[in-house]
């Protein structure tokens, strides 16, 4: 039986707590203002790291796992009430994460089996891949949702996924339907801006993030070359994007490394982007690197020491930074088998899994980034030999089990009884969770879905019904039941 505190100055101290918490720590306050707590019941420990990897990614993946609880954990601070707004005590909470904050997406999941999959192992985003002649025939016109049919993504949204409108303005000559690619920059420019709105309109309600500009330091033959072009193109098109769908953060992307196939540096265009006072949201990354690609590309090596600063480099624009696109190959490229891939050894599913993790691992560290895709579910589907996290639908491969360990790994669950005053103090990732108060007695409970940010304390109380508040003989305004 639940048990009340039945004296008036027991009472009133709870009172004066309460009224110093609501001054002090309301819901949303940043937990640099809140004393620190000890996690319970987050699983932190982790398997040891491979011993080939180097002695200074170690380190660096070291500093990574010690930093997670800082960036991605928030507190509840929950509070349990009887029908008569008074604490009652000995009440059993249980808490249970749902979905996460943090964006841990895979692009490219059109197969049922691997998308359900990707559910169950807690991945939340999917991609919506918008290229222009994907989604137009050769005309210029658009068929948005039979392009997303043909590809299978149009159900992801539906089955709980957040989704990326992605490459929505990709404006190299590969990706252009053949009447666009010969306008003049004005022409362009008009053709453009009527492709973003349509597409807005098309799918406003079912995009979680628009990366509009997709790529924009990339030179590919297409219309954008000129910086000044680029700049005017993303005004337009940042701006048309938070009129028709103004409740959805819109990025502009950069593809790394850059090096011999960059025409535009992302900082300066990003420093020429806030100069002109253009309303981007995020900032968003492809990273292809320490591999090759399907055509046998060798992409530039980057030690774990060096991704970290590279990510580290966009935080002086203070905007959240998005990946929205990673991956490494799982095989070694037949035309060159004697390339190495990484850490002294040629890339195999093994080793393409311990790499997924580790740059998982980087990522998630990090304050300022918000997300990471992978790209390519199945192999078949990766820009990258055998890059995908299946090599058929029911086939799921190592890093498959990496990315839903780590995923596992944060995710947080637990219980425990409030204190005399009704309290009860925890850690978690932030995400959505399911709290429920349940009678020890009955079994029956109250059960609440709340969300909790990360690097916030958010205080939430809970009110008892009165079938479930049993009052102490004596107590007030009442009699025992």
């Amino acid at each position: 039986m639940y048990r009340q505190k039945v004296k008036r100055r027991s009472q009133l101290l709870w009172f004066l707590g309460m009224v110093s918490v609501a001054i002090n720590v309301g819901c949303g306050t940043s937990l640099d203002v809140v004393r620190p707590v000890v996690p319970i019941n987050i699983v932190e420990d982790s398997a040891p790291w491979p011993d080939f990897i180097e002695l200074g990614d170690i380190a660096t993946l070291a500093d990574a796992e010690r930093a997670i609880p800082a960036s991605r954990q928030g507190e509840f601070l929950l509070t349990v009430l009887g029908d008569d707004r008074f604490p009652v005590e000995d009440v059993e909470v249980e808490w249970k994460q749902l979905s996460h904050q943090f964006a841990f997406g895979v692009s490219g999941a059109s197969d049922p089996q691997v998308s359900g999959d990707l559910l169950r192992a807690g991945v939340n985003r999917g991609e919506l891949n918008l290229a222009w002649n994907t989604v137009a025939d050769a005309e210029g016109s658009l068929d948005v949702f039979a392009s997303a049919a043909r590809r299978g993504s149009h159900m992801l949204h539906h089955m709980g996924m957040q989704m990326v409108a992605g490459e929505t303005l990709l404006a190299s000559a590969n990706t252009l339907p053949s009447s666009i690619t010969d306008l003049s920059p004005s022409a362009f420019l008009v053709a453009a801006q009527r492709q973003i709105r349509t597409l807005a309109s098309a799918l406003k309600g079912n995009i979680a993030l628009w990366e509009a500009v997709s790529q924009a330091n990339i030179s590919a033959g297409g219309q954008l070359e000129e910086p000044d072009m680029v700049v005017l193109l993303a005004q337009r098109v940042i701006d048309i994007l938070h009129e028709v769908d103004p409740s959805v953060p819109v990025a502009v992307s950069f593809e790394t490394p850059m090096e011999e196939k960059e025409s535009i540096d992302p900082i300066a265009l990003l420093t020429r982007l806030d100069a002109a006072d253009i309303a981007y949201d995020r900032i968003g990354l492809r990273i292809l690197e320490n591999g090759y690609n399907v055509d046998g590309q060798l992409q530039p090596r980057r030690s774990l020491v060096n991704l970290s600063a590279h990510l580290d480099s966009f935080k002086r624009f203070q905007r959240p930074i998005d990946i929205l696109g990673f991956a490494v190959p799982g095989a070694s490229n037949a035309s060159a088998p004697d390339i190495v891939g990484h850490w002294g050894r040629h890339w195999s599913p093994e080793l393409q899994a311990v790499y997924l993790r580790a740059a998982l691992t980087l990522a998630f560290s990090k304050p300022h980034v918000v997300g990471m895709t992978w790209s390519g579910a199945l192999d078949a589907d990766s820009s990258v030999p055998a890059g995908g996290l299946f090599s058929a639908p029911n086939v799921p491969k190592p890093s498959y089990h990496a990315l839903a360990e780590c995923i596992s790994r944060w995710t947080t669950s637990g219980a425990g009884e409030v204190n005399s005053e009704g309290q009860l103090r925890f850690r978690g990732y932030g995400g959505v969770y399911r709290l429920t108060v349940r009678d020890p007695l009955t079994g029956r409970a109250v059960v609440q879905t709340v969300r909790l940010r990360e690097r916030e304390l958010r205080s939430h109380t809970i009110r008892l019904p009165r079938e479930l508040t049993h009052r102490a003989a004596g107590g007030p305004q009442g009699t025992a039941r």
